[in-house]
């Protein structure tokens, strides 16, 4: 086993871990706010991926533009969801809210195979702002590629500003209130039907966010959606649902484990070892590495 190898392999797991830890916090927004589980979460960062790419491949839209028009639209659609979709099931079992969720995650990624295709697709090297992306640079003998570096920084960043309107400004002090006891925040004037529209407007454009970072260096399919599925659940769940900071913190370790275990081992047993760990969080930590009993 090189040095350099193993010193590749955990950069670029921190670095996949800056993709992770958008889609876990935007799932763990929702999930504190509202104490609803989003099945759909990974689909929507599918789209993020397939929004960037359509306006790429259609448009000529520059990739980097393509990141923040995916963010918004992600912002407006998840709005659309809350308000068409998931307001009226607030009261219903969990078991009808995991049901629509999932139903809703499926007919995205039967609408993105409808239009694209089930083929991987990928952005072209040669499409604006791509050419510069796609160059490999040395950074202490450990080889990345331009693109593979954006995504930590945006998420440290992203969650730093959540961070601070969530306790900085009115509105988000009145998403916390709501998150500690909804009942309490309508009698002293918070709207909650509001909140809960920002609330869903900022996680998924935090899951699109993910989406549209990631096929800057790695090719989509409709089905990658049930990945992302699997690692924001278990980064949400062993951070402690409802903290953001623990799902950053999460998503990291799984993206250095899945890294290294991918070098060491075989690509096909990347999830094996960070299972191991979320079980063991489970048994040891049942509340996660940061309970909590609101989103912050």
């Amino acid at each position: 086993m090189e040095l350099s190898g193993l010193a590749s392999a955990i950069m670029s797991g921190i670095m996949m871990g800056g993709i992770y830890a958008l889609a876990s916090i935007g799932l763990t927004l929702i999930w504190g706010v509202m104490n609803f589980i989003n099945f759909a979460s990974g689909q929507l960062t599918m789209l993020g991926m397939y929004i960037t790419l359509a306006l790429a491949l259609f448009l000529g839209v520059d990739p980097i533009i393509g990141i923040a028009v995916s963010a918004g639209v992600l912002f407006i659609m998840g709005m659309l969801i809350e308000k068409t979709v998931i307001s009226p099931i607030l009261g219903a079992s969990r078991f009808m809210q995991i049901l629509v969720t999932l139903a809703l995650g499926i007919a995205f990624e039967n609408t993105i195979q409808l239009l694209f295709g089930a083929e991987i697709v990928a952005l072209p090297r040669n499409i604006g702002s791509m050419k510069l992306l796609s160059q490999v640079i040395q950074l202490d003998g450990v080889s990345m590629i331009i693109a593979r570096l954006i995504p930590l920084p945006v998420a440290t960043i992203l969650t730093i500003i959540l961070h601070l309107f969530l306790t900085k400004t009115r509105v988000g002090m009145g998403i916390r209130a709501i998150s500690q006891d909804p009942y309490a925040a309508q009698i002293v004037g918070i709207n909650i039907k509001k909140a809960y529209l920002i609330t869903w407007g900022i996680g998924c454009s935090f899951m699109g966010l993910a989406g549209a970072l990631l096929v800057l260096f790695q090719a989509a399919y409709p089905a990658i959606g049930w990945e992302f599925i699997i690692v924001s659940f278990i980064a949400v769940t062993m951070g402690g649902a409802g903290s953001y900071i623990g799902s950053y913190v999460s998503a990291m370790i799984i993206g250095v484990i899945e890294s290294i275990s991918s070098y060491v081992f075989l690509p096909a047993y990347r999830q094996i070892f960070y299972l191991i760990l979320f079980v063991l969080v489970l048994i040891f930590l049942p509340r996660g590495l940061f309970p909590t009993r609101e989103v912050g």
